[in-house]
């Protein structure tokens, strides 16, 4: 996934003017079909040998490349590209905010997936580092915002424990080939087989919670359970004291 991302850049450098793509601050930069067909062929390449990891995706690579050059070049200052490029920091650049959700939306629309067949565990294990870090970030801050929804004031559940179960979770699934990215969308559904091996052992271990309580529990929504659980925790050792 790297190779997409900065391959259109690296073949900035190496191509004539001809039909021109111009920066934000308008300096030429190249030929654009060349730099297309320079962008496709490079990560048609990039993708060959990585069925296991990609199973379930397909890319036009083609239509991404466009999608790049038409939609991100023309919104970066002319300098910024050449000293990312000149400092090797272009990873660093197409990683910044806007850059960064350009790039996700050409992927995206550009992109076939079988939810049922990408493997989670693979994929994610699969991206780069700085990828993959990103990748991480973004289900933590999902699985953060929906621990929050379900206990709004922390009075139960704390930021560190809320962090400390997303953080489980995440690690379990990055560990298991088991599961597709469909498998994890069902993970709040008690009868999923992502709930079964992942939310309630995290929720168990984070929350003090045992199992059997989760699983005897009959609301819809597993997070909720999770919040019940706790409270029903807290209120005994309330009587207790």
């Amino acid at each position: 996934m790297k190779n997409l991302f900065t391959l259109l850049f690296l073949s900035l450098f190496a191509t004539a003017q001809a039909q021109i793509v111009y920066t934000k601050d308008g300096v030429p930069l190249g030929d654009g079909d060349l730099l297309v067909k320079i962008c496709q062929e490079s990560a048609d390449a990039s993708l060959q040998g990585k069925d296991l990891v990609l199973n379930g995706i397909t890319l036009d690579t083609r239509a991404y490349c466009e999608c790049a050059m038409l939609n991100l070049i023309p919104s970066l200052e002319s300098s910024v590209i050449i000293e990312a490029n000149a400092s090797g920091k272009m990873m660093e650049l197409l990683m910044e905010g806007e850059n960064f959700q350009i790039l996700i939306d050409c992927v995206s629309e550009n992109a076939t997936i079988d939810s049922s067949a990408v493997n989670f565990g693979r994929l994610m294990r699969g991206a780069d580092d700085q990828m993959g870090d990103k990748a991480q970030e973004y289900f933590l801050e999902s699985c953060l915002q929906g621990v929050r929804q379900e206990d709004p004031t922390g009075m139960f559940i704390t930021d560190q424990m809320a962090r400390d179960y997303c953080q489980c979770a995440i690690d379990a699934l990055l560990e298991s080939d088991e599961f597709s990215f469909a498998d994890v969308l069902q993970a709040e559904d008690p009868n999923s087989a992502v709930f079964e091996a992942i939310v309630v052992p995290c929720a168990s271990e984070v929350f003090g919670v045992p199992s059997e309580d989760i699983d005897a529990a009959v609301q819809p929504n597993p997070m909720d359970e999770s919040v019940q659980a706790v409270k029903k925790r807290g209120a005994s050792s309330a009587k207790k004291r």
